[in-house]
């Protein structure tokens, strides 16, 4: 047990020292008043140490999350405009890179919710391909299951407009459906929400309680989806011509060269990535920043030195040749991918 004078005790009211080595949250003056209250904290101990766990694991992916989209980052912005319910973002033309990734405009930035929104601006799905195994590790071991779900919000905080180079306007909502993941406890069946993009509409709590999300955004599920599933979506979309062989191949591999480093920092540290969930507040802040920090220098590493150059080229060729087309294919391939995967679920 640790710590924490100004407590009082959970069963007598007296003044406590000591917390429940569980939950962290509940504190006794002795270890008699402990065992006496056991059995009425149990329950509440194990439903407060899983909720702990899922939110490490919430806030841990959206920062790695961040630290990936930056570091891949490949449209040029020209400005961006702050108003009270909307973020504006001039893109520039990103045909124009002499490579394929360039540099996050941090200059443009002028606050850290600004940056949150921008990092995820049209990537509700990108969390869910690049990082279900990576979440999956962190919540290894707990009686739970992962799905990948797709939702309709009918209110949100803030929009986000984007401006392509030739003039056109669009606002993200409510064009666009949302994504995220969703837990859901094997026992009590409690469900959270781990909006990982959820800045891009001015939602920056990255793990809520399904009810409270559901009430605040008045959020519709429309489809739920075993985890992995994005994952298996993006491997075909990397295969197809153009520009998706660079959204999704090239940063693929990018995303390749994240989760290995994840793998190794384990291997290197002698700890699961589901131990380290489980840490003191003090540690695990220290771990989870010395894995974050390895995991985004193997991206800077392979956007620095990775041999890309030559599917740049081929993408960009292909692209001129054909206008259209890879979207066209790209979105094809995904109505196909989920109307086959629907069949699978309901039969």
């Amino acid at each position: 047990m640790t710590s924490d004078p100004q407590a009082t005790c959970s069963t007598c009211d007296k003044p406590a020292t000591d917390k429940c080595g569980g939950c962290k949250a509940i504190t006794y003056c002795s270890k008699d008043c402990q065992i006496k209250d056991w059995p009425k904290h149990k329950k509440t101990c194990k439903d407060f140490h899983l909720e702990k766990i899922i939110a490490r694991a919430a806030d841990f992916i959206q920062q790695a999350f961040f630290g990936f989209s930056e570091q891949t980052w490949d449209t040029p912005i020209i400005k961006i405009e702050e108003h009270p319910r909307a973020i504006v973002i001039y893109y520039d033309d990103q045909k124009q890179n002499k490579s394929y990734f360039v540099k996050f405009p941090e200059n443009l930035m002028v606050n850290q919710k600004m940056k949150m929104s921008v990092l995820c601006a049209l990537k509700c799905e990108e969390p869910l391909g690049w990082m279900s195994d990576l979440l999956k590790s962190l919540l290894e071991g707990l009686n739970i299951t992962i799905e990948e779900v797709n939702l309709a919000l009918e209110s949100i905080p803030r929009n986000l407009t984007y401006v392509m180079p030739n003039g056109a306007r669009e606002d993200i909502w409510p064009r666009h459906t949302h994504a995220a993941f969703r837990v859901t406890s094997s026992k009590t069946k409690r469900q959270w929400i781990l909006d990982i993009s959820g800045p891009q509409y001015g939602i920056y709590k990255n793990c809520w309680e399904w009810p409270t999300y559901q009430k605040s955004f008045a959020a519709t599920l429309i489809r739920a989806y075993p985890s992995g599933t994005h994952e298996s979506l993006f491997k075909i979309v990397r295969e197809i011509k153009g520009n998706p062989s660079l959204t999704h191949g090239v940063v693929g591999d990018a995303a390749k060269c994240h989760k290995v480093a994840a793998t190794n920092w384990a291997k290197e540290n002698g700890m699961s990535l589901s131990y380290m969930m489980t840490l003191e507040d003090e540690v695990f802040e220290q771990q989870k920043s010395h894995l974050l920090k390895a995991m985004n220098g193997a991206v800077v590493a392979f956007v620095k030195t990775g041999n890309y150059a030559a599917k740049v080229r081929a993408a960009r060729a292909y692209t001129n040749a054909h206008p259209g087309k890879a979207e066209m294919e790209c979105m094809q391939a995904s109505q196909l991918f989920f109307n086959q995967l629907d069949n699978l679920m309901t039969n």
